[in-house]
């Protein structure tokens, strides 16, 4: 079993293998390489009773104490997809680890995919992130390198939304990105988020440098909800849409 593997300073090859089921890892200095980790949780799941929320739904949780996690070539996914269902967040990953690395990975869900929270220098190399609604979201600082970042199909979408810590240098950066909307409805860039039980401030941050948008979206953050907070950093440098050279700053 992968949870007998889970032991600090392990490299576990998952020999190309689907494991079904949650998998929590919570020991520093953990490599996995070569397969898949899927389950199909999602946020108003009960279990024992309770609403499984959000983070419950995670197919792969690595927890703070799993500091300088890798992954090559893994497929994170939450297989969860009743879009009908109200509270359908469906987490792939969840990971609050700093320094954490993923190289030539997949994130695949729909809404809330991708969840990065709290953990500084998590980076993002050569992997393919899909979903459709705040499908990059959370706290984190994270460096995106060569992505592809992609919608599934909804009449909902919005690529991000992050709600950087306020002490944090930066939030979410995207270097040499390209973000594709497959969608005839457009997709936003994304939502600043501030959840009310933060026990920290936040400043959402999003800077994007020589990357493509491709399809139909809108560069724009939206709010969440007319009371929320309104106050954020977008930075677009050297990209295009749809061929077209875009330069953004916007910094309230």
């Amino acid at each position: 079993m992968l949870k007998n593997k889970i032991v600090e300073n392990a490299i576990i090859d998952l020999n190309n293998e689907e494991i079904y089921g949650k998998t929590i890892i919570d020991k520093p200095n953990i490599t996995l390489k070569n397969g898949t980790l899927v389950y199909d949780l999602y946020h108003a799941k009960e279990v024992d009773g309770k609403k499984v929320g959000t983070t419950g739904s995670a197919s792969v949780l690595i927890t703070k104490e799993a500091l300088n996690f890798k992954a090559y070539n893994v497929t994170f996914k939450n297989s969860f997809e009743d879009l009908n269902t109200k509270s359908r967040q469906a987490v792939a990953i969840k990971c609050m680890a700093d320094n954490a690395y993923f190289k030539d990975c997949k994130f695949l869900s729909y809404q809330d995919t991708l969840y990065l929270d709290e953990a500084k220098n998590i980076v993002i190399e050569d992997s393919i992130i899909k979903g459709d609604i705040d499908f990059i979201f959370g706290s984190a600082e994270v460096t995106f390198n060569n992505c592809l970042i992609e919608t599934t199909k909804s009449n909902s979408l919005y690529f991000m939304a992050p709600n950087t810590k306020k002490e944090y240098n930066s939030g979410f950066k995207f270097n040499n990105c390209t973000f594709i909307n497959n969608n005839e409805e457009f997709c936003y860039l994304g939502r600043p988020w501030y959840p009310s039980g933060a026990n920290f401030l936040m400043y959402p941050q999003i800077e994007i440098n020589d990357s493509k948008f491709i399809g139909n979206i809108k560069l724009e953050l939206v709010k969440m909800e007319k009371s929320t907070r309104d106050d954020y950093k977008l930075i677009i440098n050297n990209s295009t849409i749809n061929g077209k050279l875009i330069n953004i700053k916007i910094v309230k």
